[in-house]
């Protein structure tokens, strides 16, 4: 099951080492575009940078799959965001729906070390991924 959003299945490890060498590539990432591609990549799989012992991490239930993207992603850190290459205007008063009450469960680390439950997991955290961009 691919998680809604992405064309590909994050913990394949075929896929994953594919797309994400693909995406964040120190050639890719030098406009906004290609930044903004591999950033969106890299969040897709944010509890791979969660401390083993945080309730939403799956950095030991898939493991080796986390490792290629804790690898490629860190070139994130290593450069400054390129600027928008385009003009826009900035939102102000930004409204979230209210986390999902079900929401620690679904993110337990139980409930995401199975594909489904990672998938639940994401989708009821969807609505909140601007806070982490």
């Amino acid at each position: 099951n691919t998680p809604p959003g992405l064309k590909f299945d994050p913990f394949k490890d075929d896929d994953a080492k594919a797309i994400i060498e693909g995406v964040c590539a120190e050639k890719d990432i030098k406009t906004f575009g290609g930044y903004q591609a591999c950033r969106e990549q890299c969040d897709s799989v944010y509890c791979c940078f969660l401390a083993p012992w945080e309730s939403h991490s799956c950095a030991n239930a898939f493991q080796p799959q986390c490792k290629i993207y804790i690898d490629s992603c860190a070139i994130l850190d290593q450069v400054d965001p390129p600027t928008t290459e385009q003009k826009g205007t900035i939102k102000e008063d930004v409204s979230l729906p209210a986390a999902d009450p079900n929401l620690p469960a679904y993110c337990s680390v139980k409930n995401v070390k199975s594909r489904d439950g990672m998938e639940q997991c994401k989708d009821v955290c969807m609505p909140g991924k601007c806070c982490f961009q």
